[in-house]
């Protein structure tokens, strides 16, 4: 983990990890039980003013995981071997030599944000996330009958919102808008979806007596747009 003040203005923050479970060294592990990843974060912010800041985040992830399905009964049997001897015999077959799956993570956002008048606050952002997910079974192994499977399956998603507090005397009012793009595929199912959401909400409190009543008056407009059909909301 790294953090540092490169200017008087800006400020960065860096991490990296990785963590791995690995029969490399013949540790005496069951096969096709590996696991690794990587994980990085990387955020920035910057000062305009006292009043004005803008900051920038990315993160990024990487893991790769083995799937045995576990200790071969059928294999065991027909070997004659118990089940108890089989548990602790790293050498006891498995049901999958050749199955893993893989999931890469990228998410980006970005915000300004600040008081852009008195007794305010407001903030604009902007994040896109994109994660993929890759199983496969049986794609190097070209002796085995077994199925081989090559699913690609992702989701992204884009989101833009402004939010925006202003208080008074006794008034708070607070409203935000925005966008929600979603897009996923899933292989296994062959299942493919897309989907925008626009909403608009609204609040305002009004504080009596040192705010020992505080009634309020709330409102939010959804429209939800899923493929060829359009949903709205009122709440």
């Amino acid at each position: 983990m790294f953090s540092a003040r490169i200017l008087n203005d800006l400020s960065l923050f860096f991490r990296i990890s990785n963590s791995t479970f690995s029969n490399l060294s013949n540790s005496g592990i069951y096969k096709n039980l590996e696991y690794g990843v990587w994980q990085a974060n990387l955020k920035s912010i910057y000062r305009f003013s006292d009043k004005l800041f803008a900051s920038v985040e990315y993160y990024h992830h990487k893991s790769n995981t083995e799937l045995n399905g576990g200790i071969d009964l059928t294999s065991l049997a027909a070997a004659s071997l118990s089940l108890q001897s089989g548990l602790f015999n790293n050498l006891s077959p498995v049901n999958f030599n050749d199955r893993n799956k893989t999931v890469k993570m990228n998410k980006v956002s970005t915000e300004l944000y600040g008081n852009l008048s008195k007794n305010s606050f407001t903030k604009l952002n902007i994040t896109y996330d994109f994660t993929e997910e890759l199983f496969k079974q049986y794609l190097t192994d070209t002796l085995t009958n077994g199925t081989r499977i090559n699913n690609n399956n992702y989701y992204s998603y884009l989101s833009t919102s402004l939010r925006h507090e202003q208080s008074f005397e006794h008034l708070v009012t607070k409203f935000s808008l925005g966008l929600d793009a979603i897009d996923y595929n899933i292989d296994q199912i062959n299942y493919y979806s897309k989907k925008n959401n626009y909403y608009f909400s609204g609040l305002a409190e009004y504080s009596i007596l040192d705010s020992l009543i505080v009634p309020a008056v709330f409102l939010k407009l959804l429209i939800m747009k899923i493929k060829e059909q359009t949903v709205l909301v009122l709440i």
